[in-house]
């Protein structure tokens, strides 16, 4: 069984809705499961960028579950084709993730070492910042899944989840991948946005080599072409220059 069919399979065992989630589900008990314990529902409004303002609905298994089942074959065939950039061997090479969640991306990265492996001949290190420890079940799956594996898989999460922080020591990865998570925090965290931008941008500056930036997200536009407000992930692709 590959890896990428053992996290959905390990997911689809542990996914219980409806009745059995009742008791359990914030979303619920809050009277925010407007669809009759429809976690993909949940899931969708949770992630509908068009509604004004915001909602995050409260983490629950399930919809985690859910997440994956539905969306972690489409999000890792993005990245696998973001991948193919990497064309000449790179020796063992480090891959950051920033606000990881539960690592979709991580099995686009197996599956492409898997039919490059000739590239990698010291192997991979890849490890997943992120503050929110909601995926923590995930993470530690995916930990398991790959021991053994030419991927050495760590992670960095809740008050270690400081990207800037841990490579304060004048390290730096050979990749960076952002992967939905500018949009995540134009959303949500709309305050912070600026301040990670431009940390990210000193970081790179300050870097004492060069890092390969992979960035996967919704192309949604801002039409007020405001700049002076980072309002969509797209805004920070197109209008950063323009905001600072």
């Amino acid at each position: 069984m590959s890896r990428v069919d053992t996290i959905l399979k390990f997911c689809k065992d542990n996914y219980k809705c409806k009745e059995v989630c009742r008791d359990t589900c914030k979303n619920h008990i809050e009277n925010e499961c407007l669809e009759e314990f429809n976690c993909l529902a949940c899931l969708n409004r949770n992630y509908n960028f068009n509604v004004n303002p915001p909602i995050k609905r409260k983490f629950c298994k399930n919809r985690c579950y859910k997440y994956l089942l539905n969306k972690l074959c489409l999000y890792a065939s993005e990245i696998d084709k973001i991948m193919s950039i990497l064309k000449k061997q790179c020796n063992r090479i480090e891959i950051a993730s920033i606000g990881c969640g539960p690592s979709t991306e991580l099995y686009a990265i197996d599956n492409y070492v898997n039919m490059h492996q000739e590239m990698f001949p010291e192997g991979l290190k890849y490890i997943g910042f992120d503050l929110d420890v909601d995926w923590n079940e995930i993470t530690t799956k995916n930990q398991e899944i790959f021991e053994p594996s030419i991927i050495d898989v760590s992670y960095q999460l809740g008050k270690d989840g400081d990207f800037f922080g841990y490579y304060s020591n004048g390290n730096y990865p050979d990749v960076i991948i952002l992967n939905f998570m500018l949009s995540d925090m134009a959303y949500y965290g709309h305050n912070a946005i600026k301040i990670f931008l431009d940390n990210l941008c000193i970081f790179f500056n300050n870097a004492n080599k060069n890092i390969l930036l992979i960035m996967n997200d919704i192309a949604l536009i801002n039409y007020s072409k405001d700049y002076n407000e980072l309002k969509k992930a797209h805004d920070c692709y197109l209008g950063y220059r323009k905001h600072s």
